[in-house]
């Protein structure tokens, strides 16, 4: 038993050291995070760490409705909590820990007073005239229109 719990850590270390992660997070992950907010999602690079259990991206993207993204990071480091993210089975990522670096947010504010933000948008909601409010991590100042 001791035996085959070490291959499957060396396995999975092996793996998070691997390409094939991060073509695993972008095919599988990032399309369905992309489908679920109906927002693209991209990244540079990606790279893993068994422990403590962190994936780390760069330059990362998530799209808005307008010409500027919603997020723009130039890293993000994700901390994930194992056993909470073990008992769903990989459908729910419980995280310890987010550090975002570089980061710029560009919200939306939509007529109807919502933010542009990911959320299962309807096609009629997509269409209407935004109005704009921009933040950088970071900055001691917030500006924007409402």
């Amino acid at each position: 038993m001791a035996i085959a719990l070490l291959v499957l850590v060396i396995l999975l270390a092996a793996f998070l050291a691997s390409p094939l992660f991060e073509r695993v997070l972008r095919t599988r992950v990032l399309a369905a995070a992309s489908e679920r907010f109906e927002r693209s999602l991209t990244l540079r690079k990606a790279r893993a760490s068994l422990v403590p259990l962190v994936v780390r991206v760069e330059d990362f993207t998530l799209q808005g409705l307008g010409d500027d993204p919603i997020l723009r990071a130039d890293r993000i480091a994700l901390r994930v909590r194992v056993w909470p993210t073990l008992r769903t089975l990989g459908r729910t990522i419980a995280l310890a820990v987010v550090r975002v670096e570089g980061g710029e947010a560009n919200l939306m504010r939509l007529p109807d007073g919502s933010w542009d933000l990911p959320t299962r948008a309807s096609a009629e909601r997509r269409s209407r005239t935004p109005s704009w409010a921009a933040a950088r991590c970071g900055s001691r100042t917030v500006a924007g229109t409402t």
